[in-house]
């Protein structure tokens, strides 16, 4: 215990320590706040606008707080699975200075040093995505404030469970990165793709049939969903409140991806839950084992 506990703080001051570093693993999801607000928000009120006949069936309050809970769901349920990928990097960076050959030399066992970098990496990322977070909250207060308390505590649950996601399925990959080429290329690639992937910058709703199967096959989008159901339940309320029809309100729901279905079978809450633990676990596992029985050359 005590060399985990000391691995760890080691593993979180190197990070912190190195500024410009962790500025930029800060500055991008706040980037991405930014670019949703300026070239994402008119869609999402659009989705909403297309459901009336007029402007004036709707307080633009409301309109707005959909558009915010929208932008605050696909922020959080990015930035936590591709924070960690860059939180993580120490594991690699270890590896191809040769500072992991000095760790192995010593009595600590590979699990342990590999648990320490998880961990550290799990801790990182969630200051990164508490930011952002209150910063979501805050820019969602003034736009127009619809999330019930039990939501804000569900937003917060699914946040952290893609952060271990994010973590177990970032340490997995680094076990097989050795340079920081590789490290910097599968980076790139997770940061830019990742929320097309899972569904989060534009509705699963909006894409083909086929494309949309098939990405109700990766984990990722059951965060996405879960995130949005929490976000914009509270809108769907107040709309229903507005006695739209019942059909209308089922759409409302669809093109939100609040209600998807799985080849026919309806995606609750609490599968999107169980995937996403699942996975995570899966991951973890994978993780351990690997980092146990994969021969001292491949170092980790």
């Amino acid at each position: 215990m005590t060399s985990f506990k000391g691995l760890l703080i080691r593993n979180i001051k190197i990070y912190f320590k190195d500024k410009i570093f962790f500025f930029t693993s800060l500055i991008t999801p706040l980037i991405l706040l930014f670019l949703f607000i300026a070239f994402l928000n008119q869609t999402y009120r659009n989705i909403i606008l297309s459901f009336f006949p007029s402007t004036g069936d709707v307080s633009s309050s409301l309109v707005n707080g959909y558009s915010g809970c929208f932008l605050l769901s696909s922020i959080m349920s990015v930035t936590s699975v591709t924070v960690s990928f860059s939180t993580n990097l120490l594991s690699v960076q270890d590896k191809y200075r040769g500072q992991l050959s000095d760790f192995n030399s010593t009595p600590i066992s590979r699990v342990i040093l590999s648990i320490s970098y998880y961990f550290s990496s799990v801790i990182s990322t969630l200051i990164i995505c508490s930011i952002t977070l209150i910063i979501s909250f805050i820019y969602i207060s003034i736009v127009g404030w619809y999330i019930s308390f039990i939501d804000v505590l569900g937003i917060i649950l699914v946040t952290i469970i893609l952060i271990f996601f994010g973590t177990s399925l970032s340490s997995l990959i680094n076990l097989f990165l050795k340079t920081e080429g590789q490290v910097t290329a599968i980076t790139v690639i997770i940061s830019s793709g990742y929320g097309f992937l899972a569904g989060a910058y534009m509705p699963l709703s909006e894409t083909n049939t086929i494309l949309r199967r098939i990405l109700m096959f990766l984990p990722g989008t059951y965060g996405s969903i879960a995130m949005k159901n929490h976000a914009l339940s509270g809108c769907i309320n107040e709309f229903s409140s507005l006695n739209m029809p019942s059909e209308a309100i089922d759409k409302l729901k669809y093109v939100s991806d609040i209600s998807l279905d799985f080849f026919g079978m309806d995606v609750s809450l609490l599968a999107c839950y169980l995937v996403l633990i699942c996975s995570t676990l899966v991951f973890l596992a994978l993780f351990i084992v690997l980092s146990k029985f994969r021969k001292t050359s491949a170092r980790l």
